[in-house]
């Protein structure tokens, strides 16, 4: 039986990254073709996994004093997980759909930069950027670490970040959609990068070293 903890990011995200192959593969082949140049499955699998971890706090935070989450093995919880992902591809489909009838927003819209081609920048981004021990990790395990660990990040953070340093929006955009002073996104920023590294290294090491 595996418990996942609500509080235990760490172990979450070491079963995360553990089906990500598979679940990618699943993903990949589940995209509808009328929108397969619109979704990335990457995108797919970074919300899913954002999805997961907020679930397993909620359940953790709405069931105090009652056993935590758990799965009856791994391949019950890569079957949880993917249900996830299909749901998320779902919703990612039927707004593309949506988008794709108003061809003004269409036209105006191009494809976002998936974080499998972005993943390297992000990296240099990280407070104390070391390569290692990424670069010894195959590119779709440095990606699995990569998404995992940005869906650990608050949404504010989360956001932010992808807003920055994956789509290449200006800190003064970004903090007119929030609402905010361009300072105060940028100190979400500077939190964020910091809680994404500490998120990287973990998950980077325990890929590495056992």
């Amino acid at each position: 039986m595996l418990q996942v903890n609500g509080g235990d990011g760490d172990a979450l995200q070491r079963l995360i990254v553990h089906c990500h192959k598979m679940l990618r593969h699943t993903i990949g082949a589940a995209i509808d073709p009328g929108v397969r140049q619109r979704i990335d499955p990457d995108d797919v699998l970074q919300e899913a996994y954002t999805n997961a971890f907020r679930a397993i706090d909620r359940a953790a935070e709405d069931s105090v004093d009652a056993p935590a989450p758990s799965f009856e093995n791994v391949g019950h919880f890569h079957k949880w997980l993917e249900a996830v992902a299909l749901n998320c591809l779902r919703d990612m489909q039927a707004a593309q759909r949506r988008q794709k009838r108003d061809v003004g927003r269409e036209l105006a819209t191009p494809p976002a930069t998936s974080i499998a081609e972005s993943f390297p920048s992000l990296i240099q981004q990280l407070p104390g950027h070391d390569p290692t021990p990424s670069r010894h990790m195959a590119r779709k395990e440095a990606v699995a670490a990569m998404l995992s660990s940005l869906a650990r990040l608050p949404d504010e953070q989360q956001m932010v970040i992808r807003r920055r340093f994956l789509e290449n929006v200006a800190f003064e955009q970004i903090a007119a959609e929030l609402g905010k002073s361009r300072e105060a996104v940028y100190m979400i920023c500077h939190r964020g990068l910091k809680n994404l590294r500490q998120a990287f290294v973990s998950i980077t090491t325990y890929l590495t070293h056992g």
